[in-house]
């Protein structure tokens, strides 16, 4: 199961590699297709997920009015609030670490920068990429498998 989630990650990462360098967009961070085709099983925790990401963006945009934000310093701020938000919904999510905050900080930080549709649109559509390679690659695998 352990490679599973490594490969699902790793599959993440290169297509969100791959969809930036073909369109110039990001999709929510590096790490964020990988880890939402990691959480797919579960929508709530996916919707959730979205929610403080766009809770992040709406924060962000009104602290851009009174400071400007860029680079690390928007980043940082985007991580923070995430875990602002998490914290005042609930506390400790099931999944505290990554799609718990530090992803939601992430696509929020995204969202603020290129707008919610086309972050969304590429954050899913690398995950749904991430997840059929996967799936490809293991199909081939238990096929190529039953020869040997």
């Amino acid at each position: 199961m352990e490679d599973n989630l490594t490969l699902i990650l790793a599959a993440g990462v290169a297509a969100s590699m791959i969809w930036h360098r073909r369109t110039g967009l990001s999709s929510g961070g590096i790490v964020s297709p990988g880890v939402l085709a990691m959480t797919m099983g579960d929508l709530r925790r996916v919707a959730a997920g979205i929610a403080v990401a766009v809770a992040v963006a709406l924060v962000l945009r009104l602290i851009r009015h009174f400071r400007p934000l860029f680079g690390h310093e928007r980043t940082g701020t985007a991580m923070l609030l995430a875990l602002v938000i998490r914290f005042a919904a609930g506390g400790a999510s099931a999944d505290p670490l990554w799609f718990g905050w530090v992803v939601p900080g992430l696509i929020g930080a995204d969202v603020e920068r290129q707008g919610a549709v086309q972050t969304l649109s590429s954050l899913f559509i690398t995950a749904f990429a991430a997840l059929f390679f996967v799936t490809l690659a293991k199909a081939a695998s238990e096929y190529l498998l039953q020869w040997i």
